[in-house]
């Protein structure tokens, strides 16, 4: 049995040491440890992170009942029953514009005030996760300088850090926000 010591950690094998640019035997990276890691990191470079996503992705989720709920309010008001007592239909119709219409500037002020916050956030964990990336580029072993192989890796990494940052919270983004309105279609359904 060979030992062998490398920047990842220590290997055994019966193999012997692989060559530069080998393929060695590591476990390989899934889409949820490669998200799981990404938030580790992300939590922390910034705490605040997570919790400006989840009011943004929330607020953005709400948003579409109020289209839901205005015009079953208005019919109801029209119909003849009281949403408000002792106040006249028409006022009544009045109150829930203008009710609906603040809340939705409202929750539409938050969710774009979070995202100010958010989105330049991202970009320094980018810039963080390219600076680490350097950093272990810089103390690489010499004799991997020249490895096309080698090269090719760093331009696979470089790439995934520089678009897959935006990319990842973009997508995350968007799928928390559908599925908190999917849920709740389901519920008013």
């Amino acid at each position: 049995m060979t030992v062998y010591i490398s920047s990842e950690g220590i290997f055994m094998s019966e193999k012997k040491k692989p060559e530069v640019g080998e393929e060695k035997d590591k476990p390989r990276r899934s889409l949820l440890k490669n998200t799981g890691f990404f938030i580790k990191t992300m939590w922390e470079y910034d705490r605040s992170i997570p919790y400006l996503f989840i009011v943004m992705t929330v607020s953005e989720a709400i948003i579409p009942y109020l289209g839901i709920l205005l015009p079953k309010y208005a019919l109801d008001i029209l119909e003849g029953k009281e949403l408000f007592s002792g106040v006249s239909p028409v006022n009544s119709l009045l109150y829930l514009l203008l009710g609906v219409g603040v809340i939705s500037i409202l929750l539409v002020s938050i969710a774009q005030y979070c995202k100010s916050l958010y989105w330049p956030k991202t970009n320094g964990i980018q810039y963080h996760l390219y600076s680490k990336l350097e950093n272990k580029i810089m103390r690489m072993d010499y004799s991997h300088a020249e490895d096309p192989k080698v090269h090719d890796r760093i331009k696979k990494a470089r790439e995934t850090v520089q678009g897959g940052v935006w990319g990842l919270l973009g997508t995350i983004s968007w799928a928390s926000s559908v599925v908190l309105t999917l849920i709740g279609y389901a519920v008013i359904i």
